[in-house]
């Protein structure tokens, strides 16, 4: 049986404790770890400005031999850098601070950088990012103390004055004797408002809310390509998917672009006059037939679309390479006979 190799690819985003830069400023946004049959073989770094001055001035903070730098090219879609490096010997799970520095003089590749680092230069960045498994949603907090009271408001208009009551009638001229009281006349105009009182204590502070509902599951906002993807018997190159290597993620069910070039080389396949299929598609899905042919080497083109699975996820694009009579649109098969990783595409 022929040895058979997965690709994945997993990305963690932190937050880059430089937020802000100018268009000529060198800023690290994303980095991507690069794991090679469950091991972590290198990084994918995203930002702006990685590739000036030939940008190999980078290592991991305190692990100066860890990691090697490879290749930095823009992204024509995106406008970004995409700088890519090697791990020496791997990563433990925890947390990483990675520094470029782009003020060092060019350098070959794989060869580790300096430990000196001067941060006051805009040609100098780091990014804190963790390798390993999110934890859980976190419960939420209490609801904040209850604000003070607002000023007293601007006094309203004094009314109009109300009529003269009518005078109420003499009393009959008594004799000697006193007479009763006359009639109480009626009620004169009010007076006018009092001044407005101070304003109250502020009340006590309310009871905290309710707790409210688990939140939606996090699924990570991002669609990678492969760039190449490779297995001995062919190649393909120049993968994109959604017109890039690095885009946002996709809704259940939508269609996804993918295009990439394919060359199948019959002579180290191990079967030179088989007849040969290649297929596309996602992991667990049921795939397209790209391809049916006889031995020889050959090559070709893809462009075409899949469509998203129906359940919010992240799914691998798989590249199967297959002997059979004819093509057959089964179920991708995970890890299967000569399966490439493609790209990693995130749908919500």
């Amino acid at each position: 049986m022929k040895n058979r190799v997965l690709i994945s690819v997993f990305a963690l985003l932190a937050m880059p404790m430089t937020a802000v830069a100018t268009d000529k400023d060198l800023l690290i946004s994303e980095v991507h770890v690069v794991e090679t049959s469950g091991w972590p073989t290198g990084l994918d770094i995203i930002g702006n400005n990685l590739c000036q001055a030939n940008a190999t001035g980078i290592e991991l903070a305190n692990m100066p031999s860890a990691l090697f730098f490879d290749s930095c090219i823009e992204d024509p879609a995106t406008g970004l850098d995409l700088m890519t490096a090697t791990l020496a010997s791997g990563l433990d799970a925890g947390s990483y601070l990675l520094v470029i520095d782009a003020s060092k003089k060019s350098k070959k590749s794989k060869k580790k950088s300096s430990k000196s680092r001067n941060f006051s230069s805009s040609k100098i960045d780091e990014f804190e990012f963790t390798y390993g498994v999110m934890g859980p949603q976190g419960i939420q907090g209490d609801t904040g103390l209850t604000g003070a009271v607002g000023p007293q408001g601007i006094q309203g208009e004094t009314g109009a004055k109300g009529d003269q009551g009518l005078q109420g009638n003499q009393g009959v001229p008594g004799m000697s004797i006193v007479g009763p009281t006359g009639l109480t006349g009626a009620a004169g105009a009010a007076g006018a408002p009092g001044a407005a009182g101070a304003p109250g204590a502020p009340g006590s502070d309310g009871a905290p809310g309710a707790m409210g509902p688990q939140g939606e599951p996090n699924y990570y906002p991002m669609t990678v390509a492969a760039r190449n993807a490779r297995y001995a018997s062919y190649t393909a190159s120049g993968i994109e998917v959604n017109g890039g290597f690095v885009t946002r993620d996709v809704d259940t069910g939508s269609s996804v672009a993918v295009k990439f070039n394919w060359n199948y080389n019959a002579a180290v396949s191990g079967c030179a006059g088989c007849v040969w299929q290649l297929y596309v598609g996602f992991e667990g899905q049921a795939s397209t037939c790209i391809v049916n042919a006889g031995g020889g080497t050959q090559s070709g083109a893809f462009d075409g679309t899949l469509t998203a699975p129906a359940t919010p996820g992240t799914y691998n694009i798989k590249i199967l390479r297959t002997w059979q009579f004819s093509c057959n649109t089964s179920t991708m098969q995970t890890g299967g006979s000569d399966a490439a990783t493609a790209g990693v595409v995130t749908v919500r």
